[in-house]
């Protein structure tokens, strides 16, 4: 009699179990498609969507690692109301980020920039924040090898370019020895 029981109970509770992981399902994709439609509606009132600005942050990077022309830098900042904070200068102007851009030049051989973390949030008003963590290596005039990690938040904006965003703000939080 209990070997019938479990024979007539096994389906009953397959039943219930399969329709236990369908609603588990249903509600994780519900979950993703909303969270799909919200960052769609951000990125739908912004110039760039959030893999274009991943991609300014590296490209930002990049400009740094091969020391371009300053030029290449300028178009990037917002020259209304920049600000940016670096441990060894704050810098409002084109004159400022030149003096940082060329200290930099005299006193480093060569380096590199490693993302670690980098988080985009769409703002409002056509901004972007940037969270990011990134592992500055180089090395120095006198051949001395620097390991540092940077944590930074940047504030990108919308501005007349069609290519790229402009750097509004951009602080180094945190530098420290790796």
């Amino acid at each position: 009699m209990r070997l019938i029981k479990n024979i007539i109970l096994l389906p009953f509770l397959f039943i219930i179990s399969m329709n236990a992981i369908a609603e588990n399902t249903c509600n994780e994709k519900t979950t993703a498609f909303k969270q799909y439609k919200i960052a769609l509606e951000q990125e739908n009132q912004h110039r760039f969507n959030e893999n274009q600005i991943r991609s300014f942050v590296y490209y930002w990077f990049g400009l740094h690692d091969k020391h371009e022309k300053i030029e290449k830098s300028y178009e990037l900042l917002d020259e209304k109301s920049l600000f940016m904070q670096y441990p060894e200068i704050t810098v409002r102007s084109k004159k400022d980020y030149k003096t940082w851009y060329d200290n930099v030049g005299k006193n480093i051989k060569n380096n590199r920039h490693i993302i670690k973390e980098l988080e985009v949030k769409m703002l409002a008003d056509h901004q972007y924040q940037i969270n990011l963590v990134v592992n500055w290596q180089a090395i120095d005039k006198d051949n001395h090898f620097i390991n540092v990690q940077a944590r930074q938040s940047w504030l990108l904006i919308d501005g007349h370019s069609k290519s790229y965003p402009y750097i509004k703000r951009y602080q180094v939080l945190s530098f420290k020895d790796e």
